[in-house]
């Protein structure tokens, strides 16, 4: 929404003008605070995000643009793919990740299965190999789980089935270079950043599942000219932008709106989305007390890392950016000095957070 002329208009200007040039253009990332364009209109920009946007989603989105040089999908694409009727491998011990992706798939037109760690995730991917079986579309892998972590899993699927494995995009809310790097070596071909967006879940699977004999090494290539905006990126996240000790209530409204695309009219997905949240942080809360009484800074970890990815997936800002300052502290095997007001200030953050989601109409 700009004066004179707007975004949609911008676009297919230097698209004509590049067309005119004989030259392929810049990649277009559209900006919006309403809802995504279809039909035509879609096809004019690469990636597009909702503002307001954090810094780590827009490096995100620029880091895709230039993973490949692949031109995005149109829209007949995209109808094509939702009459296949795929389904999609789906590995997430998180309820709140899982209910919101599988309900991102099913308005893409696939169909979804669900398993909690990366074990099941290995006995699923071969079950649907075997004669006369399914096999899967793709694999939406997350890396951190219990029993078997993605990067593991991604490695034993790979080995046991070299030449027809599904192709394994990463779930990961990291941008490190160095995480990255592990999913690339564990034979993921890609990633998606959570929370996971319907627009770059089209655009991924438009990608992959279309064109499953793309060598993984056009997303690897580019990764090196990544490396040093990547770990700013996290080091920005770790910095003191908040005070952690200050009772305050952040919320992104705008990813519940965003939830309205793939919603039924009266949300009654949203609203069990929330009710998942809702139910799922005392349990979150039990293993962030677990870990500090224990002084267990790995479980610590882990336990903030679960209930950064609930939190971050229905807008609770204040509950997921405090989660991920914790993790990070505790991913260096030392239990922070302040890790019991930390995680005091986590619990209330989460009331309150639940308080207004509650009473969000």
């Amino acid at each position: 929404h700009m004066p004179e002329m707007d975004g949609r208009r911008g676009a297919r200007a230097v698209k004509a003008g590049c067309a005119r040039r004989v030259q392929a253009g810049p990649r277009l990332l559209m900006l919006t605070s309403g809802m995504l364009p279809t039909g035509e209109d879609a096809s004019l920009f690469d990636v597009r995000m909702f503002k307001p946007y954090r810094q780590t989603q827009l490096f995100d989105a620029i880091a895709r643009m230039l993973l490949t040089r692949t031109p995005a999908k149109t829209p007949a694409m995209q109808r094509e793919l939702q009459r296949k009727h795929q389904t999609v491998l789906v590995a997430d011990d998180n309820v709140v990740n899982l209910k919101v992706a599988m309900a991102m798939l099913g308005k893409l037109g696939f169909d979804g299965v669900t398993v909690v760690n990366g074990s099941e995730a290995v006995d699923a991917v071969g079950a649907s190999l075997a004669p006369g079986a399914t096999p899967f579309a793709a694999v939406l892998m997350d890396v951190n789980m219990p029993v078997m972590d993605g990067f593991e899993a991604s490695r034993t699927i790979i080995a046991r089935h070299p030449h027809i494995a599904p192709p394994i995009i990463a779930l990961t809310a990291s941008v490190l270079e160095e995480d990255r790097k592990r999913c690339l070596d564990a034979g993921m071909v890609g990633f998606l950043a959570k929370p996971l967006r319907i627009d770059e879940l089209t655009q991924t699977l438009g990608l992959w599942v279309t064109e499953r004999t793309q060598p993984a090494v056009t997303v690897q290539a580019s990764h090196v000219a990544i490396n040093n905006i990547a770990s700013h990126a996290d080091d920005t996240l770790a910095s003191s932008q908040f005070d952690a000790k200050k009772p305050e209530l952040r919320m992104d409204w705008s990813r519940l709106e965003q939830f309205k695309e793939f919603d039924d009219e009266t949300l009654s997905m949203t609203r069990e989305v929330v009710q998942l949240f809702v139910a799922d942080v005392p349990a979150r809360l039990a293993d962030l007390h677990s870990a500090l009484a224990a002084a267990d800074a790995a479980a610590l970890a882990r336990a903030a890392h679960a209930l950064k990815g609930a939190a971050s997936n229905v807008g609770a800002l204040s509950v997921s950016d405090r989660c991920a300052v914790l993790e990070q502290l505790a991913k260096e095997n030392t239990v922070p000095p302040d890790a019991a007001e930390q995680v005091a200030a986590i619990a209330a953050a989460a009331d309150a957070s639940k308080a207004a989601l509650l009473a969000w109409r």
